[in-house]
This record gives C-alpha cells, structure tokens and sequence, in this order.
C-alpha cells in the first residue's frame, strides 16, 4: 500500500470519530517511484472522507505546441506594404525557365509572406487553465477556506471545538460563492451575446454532455492474429497505428496493363489568368488553420492584388512545364474523432485531414475547377455518380432509387437493394490506378500530370494531442481536405457506377456509398440479379479487386421493398450470406422496405426536440438569449435538421396549397408527421415568445414571425420541386421529372409525382433550365465592367459620358412584384459633328 499507517480518511458523521477504510494500492513496478501519499484536509469539502493525492517520479515526455499567429489581430496595412516593398525588390519573371529557377522563385515568395506574418501577426496567448468565472474574491475565499479546514483537521481529536463548526460554515460560503461565480458569468455571457457569439451559443447547444476536459486518444488496440491484440500507449505507438490505417502500404504492383493504349485525351488550355487567381484567393476561408509554411488564408487574401502577379507565374510554370515545389508536397495531418462511435480505442474510429500549404491549395483549386468544368462539358463521369458534382444533391439520387422502387411496384414487381460499403475509400486510393483511370476517361494531359505530381514524394506528420509525430513518407492515398481529393475519387470509383447492364439493374452513388439495384418478379429472382451484379466479370467484386479498394461485406446491407407479404429470402455472395433487413440509413435518411417513412420521421421529430429544447436552456425569460437570436439559431438550425429531404418522406396537405384538386386525400403519414414536426415548432415558438402554455399554435407562430409547420414544408417542397424543373436534360433525374409531370397513378405514386399534381404550374418545359457550369472557368474575364457611383451627382456625370448602358429595376407594390431591364445606346455624334440618334431595347415581367 502507498498509503502510510496510522493516518485516518473518514469521519463517521454519527460519532465523529476517525477510521481508516481508504487505501491506496499500487503495484511493485511503482513503488520505489512514490515519493508521498497522504491526505489533504484542506481541500475536504463537504464529504466525510479525506481526499488523498499520490505523487509519483515517472518521466513523462511533454510537447509545447509551436506558438500560433492570432491574424485577427495584424496590422494589414503594415502587411501589405511590406509585402509590396519585398517584391518590389524582386524581377517578376516572364516564363521560368527550369525547376532550379522556380523552387528559387517560390521560395523568395514564402519568405517575404513568411517575414510578414512574423512581423506584424502577433503570436497568439497561450490559454489559461484558469476558469473564465474564477475571480480574486473566490481566491481569497479559497485560501481562507484551506486555512480552516487545516485547523479543524488539528483539532480532530475534540469534538466540541468550534473550529469544527467555522469549518462547515467556511465551506457552506466557499460552496455557494463557487456557484453564483458560475452563475453570474453565463447569465451575463448570454445577456451579451450578439451577432459575433451566436455560434458559439449554437455550438453549446449541439455539444453532448461532458466534464469539460479536452478528449484525448485513449490506448489503441488492434488485432494482430486471431485472439491476439497488440496496444499502443505511447503518443509513438498510437502514431503508428493511426499511420497505419490513414495511410495503408500501397500495392507491390499496381496491376496496370503496360501496353494499354489511352484514347485521344480531351485540349484544354492550360493557362491561368491573374482574373482567375483572384477569384479564387477571394474564396478562401480566412482563418482556417495553415499549412507547415505557417501562412495563414487571410494573409494571401489581404495580399491578392499584389502577390497574384507572381502566382500566375508560378501556376502556369507548373501546368506548362510540369515544375513543383517541394515544400508544397509536405502536408500535416490532423487526427479527428469520428461522431457516434461505439469504440474510440480502434484506429477506425478517427479520420484524417490534411493541411496543405495555402499557396498549393489555391492551385489545386483552379485545377478542380477545370477539371469539374471539362467533365459535365463532355460526360466524363458516369451519370449515376451524384455526389461532388454541380448541380446534383443526395436529394436527386434519392428520388431516383424512389422512382424505379416505385415504378417497379406500378408494373406489379419488386426491387430489392444492396447497398455497399468500402473500407477506407480515399486512403486505398492507389496513384498509378488512378492516373490509368483518367487517363481512360480523356481527362486532359495537363491535368493528368498535375495529378501525377500532386501524388508523387508527399510526406507527412500526424497531429494529436498536442504531439506531432515525426515526418514520414505518403506513398499511397487521395489526401483528404485536398480540393482535388473528391473529383478524383470520382474519376476512381466511376467504373463501380457501370457494373448495370439491361433495365432490370441499376445503381445508384453519391461519392463512395455506393447501391445495387434489381428489379424483378420476386425477391428470388432480385437477388440473383444483385448475386451476378456482385460476382460476374466486370463486376462490383471485380472493380475492388482492380481497384485494390476492400468491400466490408460484413456492413453490406440488403432490403427488398415491397408492401405485399411475401417470403424474403438471404442473399449469398460468396461465403457470406447477408439477411435483409428492414430499415436502413442511406444519404441521410432512414429508408423502409415499404416506404412509409415512420422511422425517418420519428428521426427527424428527435432531432428538432433535441435541439430545440438545448436552445430553450440558453433562452430563459429573465436571463438568456434574445428571442430574435433564439429565432435565427430555431430557422438556420433546427429547421434543417428537421426537413432535410422533406420532399422525399413527406409533402404537403393538398388543402393548404394551390392544388388541382384541394379535396384529394394527402399521402398517408404527411398529416401525423406535420402534426408531431408542428408539435416541435410551438416548443420554438414559445421559447421565442415567451408566450403562456394555452397560447394557440397560429397565435404564437404569428407573434415569433414563423412560417406555420404546414406551409414551411409546402414551401421546402416547392422549393425543391423548382430546382428539379430546371435542371437540364442531360440530368439523370429529367426524364424522371418528366415523366412524373406527365402521369398521376391511381397508386404507387412517387413524391415527384404528388408534387408535380400539388402545383401544376410548375413543370419541366415551363422553368427554365440551369446549366451549373455555363462557362469555361478557365475564359471567366468579362468584356464589361460594373460601377456603382457614390454619389447622385457622380451618377449623372457618368450617365451623359457613357456609350452604352443597361439598366436594371425592380419594384413592389400590394403582394406584386415586377422588375425589369432595359439596353440603350446613346446618342453619338457622327463625323461631321451632326448628332445621331440611337436606339433603346427594353423587357419586363
């Protein structure tokens, strides 16, 4: 026992006599390393039992973290002159002409944005353990508290000394000051909050319970053989594991055919524009964590239009001439704990995000701008691939598997779905698969090598816990948090998307989570369709073994939907045998074998109970948030939390829209799930309000200025059904909407078809079509300027000078709106100095 003899740890509360029932154990490892155990009367408090404390000589390895630069706090003047003068300084070159020049040219450049931030970003103030409601009354009452509890402790022996009774009545005031520090502190923080603190009060909100301690990684475990598990306890050892399963060891052989001949790649230009740059630098979140050069992205933002300049030439050195900068292959890697995990000591349970140098992140950008360009211009990817394009939302894939599920019941037969699950999508990514995969894709040779170059050399150092492991070199992988890592995941899975062949199977996908789909008379027949799907030649299974991606069969999920009785059998693949089940969380959303969406709603009701009533805890009458941030944080939060993807499990109440026929029944489940999602909103409403409990719901949503429930998800749904109208033909979800616009079954109606009957007014061939990406981002220079004058005065002067001009209006008037544009060209004088009149072209709505 560490713990001495002969030195008592409780007080019995009936006799006040002195025990001894405590004990320290500590193993013989340790022993010799205790230097003292003993009791601390001074810190007693209200218990009967004595706190001990041990101390204990181990060496322990401590890590300061670098010091951090608070750029909320620079001086940008200072900064920008500085900049300006350092490159001033410099020849800004035409075309570089070798990699010696350009990693000299770089390097000059990270010096000077470097020297900046040293020079007038002060480094930011190590924070205090101390808490934010502690103050120097509550010291001084700590020490007064300490000193009698130490006397009372002295005298022990006598019950009858008073120093026992000042010692409860010292504690009792200590208690109580300790509580009304806390409690004085928040009320006054919520009372303060504003525009700048809102955020934070939504991030206190959806926070979970929690000792206020920052989570660290407990020892990992992993299984080394069957019944054999290997620990690591070491920030060394858990750096390994967490290594090992980021960045998994590429193949010894890639596989890929040498002789293949590519077909003719896609011409593209190469160039960068300054105009270009500068968009993107004006995009850049400015207070993101930088990269291992330490420039931050407010620095190059405040800096744009000096330092774009030299970064076209730097970027239309690397696209032209294949050079690269080294540093920019050196990126640190953040360790993140993946949300709702059953087990945090398995490195499975943590996700890796990479923090790449600004400056390498910018031009990455530019290229994924392209690439994403060239790609929906000539069809690159396939069209089942939803995810990470523009234009298309997990929305769109949803309601394409609800068509052919739907669509299948209509013709009297069944679908059954397997959705698949890819361990460790990004991380098994392998760089010569990938560059073969786009090169088969047409994807243009200036990308391709780019690619090549981003890929090659990278070296990393993992990040946790305040410990940064040493460098270590990335041999295989698509590092997430690049920009480029999504579009290239699609180029690398799209061959997954082809496995259907004939009307009987479909896919569906949205990034890596992946569906196989079969249609047919019986479940019987459905999963030998996903059974061939799976294991033919070009297959799913063959896809992962050419892409070295490792299907978790163990996750696969398998549902027959179909709202008759019948027999569902198991599926085989290989030698595992997956059972079908009855609900499954897909994109988001809970789906049922029969499409009744009662699991999806009793989601979304717990979502928005949640986090409405952690929103009613910070918004109390007499001391809280003010009601119209506590409605802000109710529209911006708890609404989409409630109604993401409401078009899909729920629509609206005929009679509460302009319908075709107002008297028709609402699809079954709409009214109760409205009725409960209505029930969360008065808890909102309330709170905004401050209103009695026997308000009226119509009474209280008018006084907080709320949509009611039943028109909010009208209004979601015609938002959403608006954005489906206008997209172009050549989305996979047109013919779709198409056809539902067309045709109104007696049953098995699709959302989109209830919708479309809900308001007619709005069809495909009546809204106009919306190209996401209309333009070549790379040709985005425009042949006009716009100007806005500060003045009337100003405004008139520049209206007599200017040639041409077009005018734009809008305007209101009794719950109409009308805006309209007009062109004119003034009137010119000719050459024999004779006026000449012009002409003018206008439209409204």
């Amino acid at each position: 026992m560490a713990l001495p003899p002969a030195i008592p740890t409780l007080q019995l509360g009936s006799t006040g006599r002195w025990s001894r029932p405590d004990n320290v154990w500590i193993s013989s490892a340790l022993r010799d390393a205790v230097t003292l155990c003993d009791t601390d009367p001074s810190n007693r408090g209200f218990s009967d039992h004595l706190p001990i404390y041990t101390i204990i000589d181990i060496p322990i390895d401590t890590y300061e973290p670098p010091p951090t630069r608070n750029a909320r706090l620079a001086d940008w003047d200072n900064i920008r002159t500085y900049v300006k003068e350092r490159l001033e300084q410099e020849e800004l070159p035409g075309e570089i002409g070798s990699q010696e020049e350009f990693t000299a040219f770089v390097d000059m450049i990270t010096r000077v944005l470097q020297g900046a931030c040293e020079a007038h970003i002060p480094l930011a103030k190590a924070r205090s353990h101390i808490k934010n409601w502690w103050t120097a009354e509550l010291k001084a009452l700590n020490l007064k508290t300490r000193k009698i509890c130490r006397e009372s402790h002295k005298w022990r022996g006598i019950r009858e000394h008073p120093s026992h009774a000042a010692r409860k009545a010292a504690e009792r005031e200590y208690r109580r000051a300790i509580y009304m520090a806390k409690k004085t502190n928040w009320e006054e923080w919520l009372e303060e909050v504003g525009e700048d603190d809102i955020w934070t009060a939504n991030k206190f909100a959806k926070a979970e319970a929690t000792d206020g301690g920052a989570a660290s990684i407990p020892t990992l475990k992993r299984t080394v053989a069957p019944g054999v598990e290997e620990a690591a306890a070491t920030n060394e050892d858990k750096s390994a594991f967490l290594a090992a399963t980021f960045f998994p060891a590429p193949p010894a052989d890639a596989a890929v055919p040498p002789d293949t001949v590519y077909p003719q790649p896609l011409t593209a230009d190469a160039t960068i524009s300054e105009s270009t740059v500068l968009r993107h630098l004006a995009r850049l979140s400015p207070y993101k964590a930088p990269g291992p050069d330490g420039i931050q992205n407010i620095v190059l933002t405040k800096c744009a239009d000096i330092i774009a300049p030299w970064l076209v030439a730097v970027y239309n050195a690397v696209l032209r001439h294949g050079y690269y900068y080294a540093g920019w292959k050196e990126f640190t890697t953040v360790v993140l704990r993946k949300p709702d995990k059953p087990n945090y000591a398995v490195s499975k349970a943590y996700r890796p995000i990479a923090l790449l140098c600004t400056m390498a992140k910018v031009l990455t950008a530019i290229v994924t701008e392209q690439l994403t360009y060239l790609s929906e211009q000539h069809g690159l990817l396939p069209p089942a691939q939803f995810g990470g394009r523009p234009g298309r939302t997990t929305t769109d894939s949803m309601h394409v598997l609800n068509d052919i599920i739907t669509s299948a019941w209509a013709k009297g037969k069944v679908a059954s779905v397997l959705f698949l699950d890819i361990e460790g999508a990004f991380p098994n990514a392998v760089p010569e698969v990938l560059i073969h995969d786009l090169k088969m894709r047409r994807v243009p040779s200036y990308i391709v090598n780019f690619v090549q170059l981003l890929l090659e050399g990278r070296s990393t150092q993992l990040k946790f816990d305040g410990y940064e492991s040493m460098a270590f070199p990335v041999l295989n992988g698509i590092p997430q948090g690049d920009p480029m890592s999504l579009i290239l995941y699609l180029f690398y899975g799209a061959d997954l998307l082809r496995v259907p062949r004939g009307s009987k199977e479909r896919v569906a996908g949205f990034v890596d989570d992946s569906a196989l789909v079969a249609v047919g008379d019986t479940f019987d027949e459905t999963h030998a369709i996903l059974q061939d799907m799976y294991e033919r030649r070009g297959g799913a299974r063959e896809w992962a073994a050419k892409h070295f991606s490792r299907f978790e069969t163990s996750k696969f999920k398998l549902m027959d939907f179909s709202r008759l009785p019948m027999r569902r059998p198991e599926l085989q693949l290989g030698d595992v045998t997956i059972q079908p089940i009855h609900t499954h969380r897909f994109l988001g959303v809970i789906w049922d074998d029969q499409l009744k969406w009662t699991d999806q709603t009793n989601s979304a009701v717990a979502k928005g109970r949640k986090y409405v009533l952690a929103i009613r805890r910070l918004a109390r009458i007499k001391r809280g948030l003010r009601p119209k941030f506590v409605r802000r944080l109710y529209i911006s939060v708890a609404i989409p939390k409630m109604l993401y993807a409401v078009d899909i499990w729920c629509l609206p109440i005929p009679k509460d829209i302009p319908c075709a026929r107002p008297t028709m029944a609402a699809r079954r489940g709409s009214l109760g799930a409205i009725r409960r999602l209505s029930a969360i909103q008065r808890i909102a409403a309330l709170t905004i309000t401050g209103g009695l409990r026997s308000s009226p719901n119509d009474v209280l949503d008018i006084h907080a200025n709320l949509l009611p429930m039943r028109l909010l998800v009208a209004k979601h749904c015609f938002r959403a059904l608006t954005r489906i109208s206008a997209l172009p033909e050549t989305h996979p979800l047109f013919p779709i909407a198409e056809s539902s616009a067309a045709t109104f079954p007696s049953k098995y109606r699709s959302p989109l078809q209830y919708l479309y009957h809900f308001f007619p007014e709005v069809t495909p061939h009546r809204v106009e079509d919306i190209i996401p990406m209309r333009h070549d981002p790379a040709r985005t220079d425009l042949a006009f300027t716009t100007f806005i004058a500060e003045s009337r005065e100003e405004s008139q002067t520049d209206n007599n000078t200017l040639e041409s001009v077009i005018r734009t209006n809008h305007h209101h008037h009794q719950n109409s709106h009308g805006k309209g544009a007009s062109y004119e060209r003034r009137r010119r004088r000719n050459r024999r100095g004779r006026r000449r009149e012009g002409w003018k072209k206008g439209k409204g709505t």
